[in-house]
């Protein structure tokens, strides 16, 4: 048997905003919006989401020395809203965080990695300009908190430089 109690935390917890929002089915989510309700849903959830990362900022400010924290996900999935909104929750404990993307450090694409069909493979490791993120990361864990901005061009992939 496998206990994997932080899956298990989380089926609870979407049980629970299930409750709050009083949806248990698509049927119910369909009926809520058809008699108007999804302004409603979607502030109380937004709230819902807003609490957790001010509880998960909160934990972070309670261990001290905490010098990274990363979040992961797929393509899409609200990394870099989550990030903002972690730094301001995460700011309001006094701590300042320093917010850097992935997505600041591909090559150009013509040193990007080609996948088997051909197209460019963004989720290869050598995707990404290692030396530079490393060179930052060190950077910053020595406690050089300077301003790390990309001016990478998202479109072409063109690497612009850093300030």
């Amino acid at each position: 048997i496998i206990h994997q109690d932080k899956m298990f935390g989380i089926f609870k917890e979407h049980h629970q905003w299930q409750d709050i929002l009083g949806i248990r089915t698509i049927g119910d989510l369909n009926e809520a919006i058809m008699d108007g309700h999804s302004s409603t849903l979607i502030q109380i959830s937004e709230a819902l989401q807003e609490k957790k990362i001010a509880r998960i900022a909160d934990e972070i400010a309670q261990r001290k020395g905490v010098k990274l924290v990363l979040i992961a996900g797929p393509s899409s999935s609200g990394k870099t809203t989550t990030c903002k909104r972690l730094s301001i929750q995460l700011a309001v404990n006094g701590i300042r965080p320093v917010a850097i993307s992935l997505d600041d450090y591909f090559l150009d694409r013509d040193k990007t990695p080609l996948d088997d069909k051909g197209d460019y493979d963004f989720e290869h490791l050598h995707a990404l300009n290692l030396p530079l993120l490393n060179e930052q990361l060190s950077a910053l864990f020595r406690g050089n908190f300077r301003a790390i901005t990309s001016r990478k061009d998202a479109a072409s992939g063109a690497e612009n430089g850093f300030n």
